[in-house]
Parts: C-alpha cells; structure tokens; sequence
C-alpha cells in the first residue's frame, strides 16, 4: 500500500501448513520486480528467450505459483492502477534511484572489464618472458658447454655450463640480476668467437706448415724417380 505502518502492526510467525486452503492476495508488481531483480544470469544480466525477450519474471512466477499450488494455496493478483497524483514524486523520485542504480552497474560492468583485460595481459606478458629467459639460459648454457669443449678444452666446458646456470637462476631474479647475467652472456659469447677465430687461424697456419712440409718431402722423390728413368 505504500504506507509507513510495519511497526504497528502484530506480526506472527506461521509456517506454509497454516495457509493451506486460504486464499492469498499478491502484490503483483512487488513480486514481479523481486523476481527481475534477484534471477539473473552469471555475468549479471536478465534471462531472456530466443527473440530477446526478458523473461526472468516468468521463472520467477512459475517456480512460485506452482510450489503454493502444490500446498492447496490460491492465489489472487493485484495490480497498480493509475497513479494518483499524490504519488507522483514519489514515483518519480523511485525513477530516479532506478536510473542511477543502472548507471552504477554500467559503471562497475566496465570496471570488470577493464580489470579482467589487464590481468589476462599481464598473464600474457609474464608468460612470454618467462618463456622467453628460459629459452634463452637454456641455449646460452648448451653453447656455453659445447664451445667450450670444442675449442678450449675442458675448462672451458666448464665454465661455459656454470655461466649457463648462472644465467638461468638470473633470469628468475630481479630486473637489476637479469641485466647483469645479460652483460656476462654477452662478454662469454664474444671470449668464444674470439677463442674460435685463434682456433681457425692456428689451423689455418697448421695446414699451411703441413702442406709445405708434404712439398718438400715430395720433391726429393720426385727428382729419385726422374733418375732412375734415365
């Protein structure tokens, strides 16, 4: 009714036996918006059907009807009228609270939003760069080991692992560590072409010294077996 009495009125607790069949007069607009208020789906939107018509305040009625009709309890629906004109600011002022109400629940829905796209790329980003450190210690350490053996005995193979290893706990620690085991990485690859580029002209040279050699002991025999034709 719209009117301010509750607190005088003699309330009574009853159970559902005690309205078996009675006749219950129903607020219809009272249940209607309790229901379009409260049965929504997850994301906070209304049910609807196929075409897009709302239809949370039928499951609402449906449920309810049929659980009280089950008890033997009949049920009448009152609905509004025509406003009177008394009511109309405070129907206006209702408006109103609905209006803003909504707007807040835009506000908020973007909000979600907003947040939910920034956690997923941030998830993306760390992804990728954990991924990419791992990747990137793993292959340096290989090389590390490889080259090392390959070129520089096993010394070098040694400390090319323990720079791999150092380099992949760096790649966990803060942004300060990474850019150091950056720099060491950097200056292991360069001692290594370096180590490669001697090892290439030591071989160079040593083939080189072979070749001569091989020349000069073929000389001699060549010149024995021009003699013996004569």
């Amino acid at each position: 009714m719209g009117v301010a009495i509750t607190e005088i009125l003699l309330k009574k607790e009853i159970d559902i036996d005690f309205l078996k069949g009675r006749t219950l007069v129903v607020d219809s607009p009272m249940w209607l918006y309790q229901f379009l208020s409260s049965i929504r789906q997850r994301d906070g939107s209304l049910l609807t059907d196929s075409k897009g018509n709302v239809t949370s305040h039928l499951m609402g009625l449906i449920s309810r009807v049929s659980n009280l009709a089950q008890q033997d309890i009949k049920l009448a629906f009152v609905f509004d009228g025509k406003p009177h004109k008394l009511k109309l600011m405070t129907l206006e002022k209702r408006k109103e609270i609905k209006q803003e109400a909504e707007k807040k629940l835009e506000e908020e829905k973007k909000k979600d939003l907003v947040a939910e796209e920034n956690e997923r790329r941030r998830k993306v980003h760390a992804q990728y760069i954990e991924g990419r450190a791992k990747t990137t210690t793993m292959a340096m350490g290989g090389v590390g080991a490889i080259a090392g053996g390959i070129l520089a005995g096993p010394a070098v193979a040694i400390a090319g692992g323990i720079a791999g290893a150092g380099l992949y706990r760096g790649a966990y620690s803060h942004t300060q560590a990474k850019r150091s085991a950056e720099k060491i990485r950097t200056t292991k690859i360069k001692d290594l072409e370096e180590k490669e580029k001697e090892e290439k002209d030591a071989t160079k040279i040593i083939m080189k010294i072979l070749e001569k050699e091989k020349k000069v002991e073929e000389k001699p025999k060549a010149e024995t077996e021009g003699g013996d034709k004569h």
